[in-house]
């Protein structure tokens, strides 16, 4: 698994691009590959969890997310191992 912690805004989204954002989201959330995502209550950024085998790809999938891609806001990317989740599966340990 790798998370995405996004910044704030470089330049705000239109709504059109808000849709299309969503839009990847979703398509990504019902491959599999997305399995968490949101934004921060304070407004600061969002948080996204990624299944994906290696740093490469997990980097691949959110660097194609259109908020990313067109600029609108930046990202960090790192592995996370997960200890315990309580109701979905085993621990999934990254190889990167």
């Amino acid at each position: 698994m790798y998370v995405v912690e996004t910044t704030s805004f470089v330049k705000s989204p239109s709504d059109e691009m808000k849709k299309v954002h969503r839009e990847y989201l979703l398509k990504m959330l019902n491959s599999g590959k997305l399995k968490l995502a949101g934004r921060m209550v304070d407004n600061t950024g969002s948080f996204l969890v990624w299944e994906a085998g290696t740093l490469e790809e997990a980097k691949a999938l959110a660097s194609s997310d259109p908020y990313f891609s067109n600029g609108l806001t930046t990202f960090i990317l790192k592995g996370w191992s997960i200890f315990w989740n309580g109701f979905v599966k085993p621990p999934i340990i990254p190889k990167d």
